[in-house]
């Protein structure tokens, strides 16, 4: 059977119609019913995939920066105010964690970034 050849057509409803095509060798007729049918034109479809992606890539960034954040902090303390039974080490460690979190968080999105650009 040949293939449909009509202007509306995009690529993601051209390759809908190869995969029915293909699909147990039955004749498919391109209407815009059918293929409206088989792609969701929502838009909220697509913010709400939008949203979920961003917002589990946003709870891991900022779980890897608290992560970072302490560790580095609390070893850099104890490495400038080696005290171990005083309040300075503790002040110091969450001071520089505090810091560090956003320092993190901001440099993750930038190196995700660049390594979304780069592949």
């Amino acid at each position: 059977m040949r293939r449909p050849r009509v202007d509306w057509l995009t690529r993601a409803d051209d390759a809908i119609l190869e995969f029915r095509l293909n699909e147990g060798n039955r004749p498919l007729v391109a209407t815009p019913s059918t293929v409206e049918a088989n792609i969701d034109y929502r838009m909220i479809t697509l913010i709400e995939a939008v949203t979920e992606f961003l917002a589990m890539e946003a709870i891991v960034r900022g779980l890897i920066s608290v992560a970072l954040a302490l560790l580095l902090g609390f070893s850099v303390s104890f490495v400038v105010s080696p005290d171990p039974t005083g309040i300075t080490p503790v002040i110091v460690g969450l001071v520089l964690t505090g810091v560090l979190i956003p320092a993190f968080y901001f440099g993750l999105r930038r190196t995700s970034s660049n390594q979304q650009l780069a592949s």
